[in-house]
Formats: C-alpha cells, structure tokens, sequence
C-alpha cells in the first residue's frame, strides 16, 4: 500500500493480522491491531490487597477512541510494502505456519522476562514476507 492509501478508519492486513488506521502523519501511518490481545486487568481487592488477571480479550470496547486502551503501533515507510486491503494477499500456509512457530517462540521468551522482542516479531515478519 502507498501511504496515499490510509485515511483514519482505514482497516488494512499485514502479516501478523488485520489493523485499523488511527492516524496519519507526513511519514507514517498508526493503527491498532483489531486481532484478539493478551490484556492485563489490575484492582485492589476487599484486604486492600493488588490482583492482576491476565486474558486475550477481543472485546470490541477495546477498539474504541481516542484515547484507546491497546497501543498504537507506528508503520514507517519501509512498513508500508508489507500492508494490503487483501487478506489473501498473506494466505501462504507456510509463511503463516512459521509466523505462529515464531510468534510462541517470542511470547515464551516474554513471558520468561526476557524483555519486549514486539520489534523482533516485526522485523521476523518482515523478512519471511519478502
């Protein structure tokens, strides 16, 4: 897609899944991921004592703003080739079998605490589509 494609509410595909345009800049384009996402949830209980609940959520509630309550995610112009209004565009079997392979190998390693590898997902994502 060319960045002449996106105007706000624009729902696009990559491959990691769908997206929807929340903003458009001179350079870039930011949209939140409309795919189910891992949500964390955090109150005080009745001792006064902090719970946290961790979930994949696909309310739609969360897709509401601005502000919203998922974070937005910044596609330069390198970022732009790897988009499309076409799903079928990234229905390669096995492109997709090794983003998943990836995609738990990189959320293992979060949930161990090794650090945020989103970018590292990006940049694996990318190069499998080319």
């Amino acid at each position: 897609m060319k960045h002449s494609d996106f105007q706000i509410g624009t729902e696009f595909f990559t491959a990691s899944g769908k997206w929807r345009c929340t903003d458009v800049g001179t350079r870039v384009i930011v949209a939140i991921s409309l795919e189910p996402r891992e949500t964390v949830r955090l109150w005080m209980d009745t001792k006064g004592e902090r719970v946290q609940e961790t979930f994949i959520s696909d309310d739609p509630r969360d897709l509401i703003g601005p502000p919203y309550s998922v974070a937005e995610s910044v596609f330069d112009e390198y970022d732009l080739d790897g988009c499309s209004t076409c799903v079928d565009d990234f229905a390669d079997k096995a492109i997709t079998a090794d983003v998943v392979a990836a995609e738990a190998h990189f959320q293992e390693r979060v949930e161990c605490g090794r650090g945020n590898t989103e970018r590292g997902l990006e940049l694996l994502r990318k190069a499998m589509s080319e």
